[in-house]
């Protein structure tokens, strides 16, 4: 399957630029989709992952290839996402620095820069730290992502989506950003709303460069 041979390795490719990035330590995980199936990265050290550690899995949650090993707990959110957004092709699972700071509590993340929108203007909280190790806990996950970019995970890190694999990890490093500023520079209120809804017109631009930023800075 040479498309999905491809597919692995940009997965491979895009877990190490996120290690690099420090937003993937001993625990993360990138997936992409291919119609009915996802490739997944496994539980092995993500900052020198290669495409055979990368696996495909089936809608279920099940290796295409039984003789696959080492799954991550939390497949079922990303395929839980996958089947609630088809627009979604990729997924970011890290553990940053300051998103992990911020999921300590339940706060739904402000806006107090304008790349902070990066991340999207509203980012969704999922207060539940259990591990999302079922399709029932992922289903809910899910659910609170909504239409969202990005997901807090309380106690758990954090998810962002994109319609590549270079986006959605591009948009986890401005979630990271994004938290660090609003824990730095805290107390801007409700009247700044409407300020960084018009400042959005701008973010599809941004989120291009951002992207193309992002890759070029953390490549191999």
């Amino acid at each position: 399957m040479p498309a999905l041979d491809e597919l692995r390795a940009q997965v491979a490719a895009t877990a190490r630029h996120l290690a690099r990035a420090g937003q993937l330590e001993a625990f993360g995980h990138v997936s992409a989709r291919s119609g009915e199936v996802i490739a997944i990265t496994t539980t092995r050290p993500l900052f020198a992952c290669t495409s055979a550690d990368v696996v495909v899995i089936n809608a279920d949650g099940t290796p295409v290839d039984p003789a696959a090993t080492d799954l991550p707990l939390e497949r079922f959110l990303h395929l839980a996402i996958y089947s609630a957004r088809p627009e979604v092709a990729a997924i970011c699972r890290g553990h940053g620095r300051w998103y992990v700071a911020w999921g300590v509590n339940d706060d739904p993340v402000p806006v107090r820069h304008g790349l902070g929108l990066l991340a999207g203007e509203r980012v969704g909280v999922h207060c539940d730290p259990l591990l999302i190790s079922t399709p029932a806990r992922a289903t809910a996950a899910a659910s609170a992502l909504g239409q969202a970019h990005c997901l807090i995970l309380r106690g758990n890190g954090a998810v962002a989506t994109g319609a590549s694999l270079p986006e959605a990890a591009a948009r986890l490093y401005a979630l990271d950003e994004r938290c660090r500023v609003a824990l730095d520079a805290p107390g801007s209120g409700p009247e700044e709303e409407d300020l960084w809804q018009r400042r959005a017109v701008d973010t599809a631009v941004e989120m291009a460069r951002h992207t193309a930023w992002f890759t070029a800075r953390f490549a191999d």
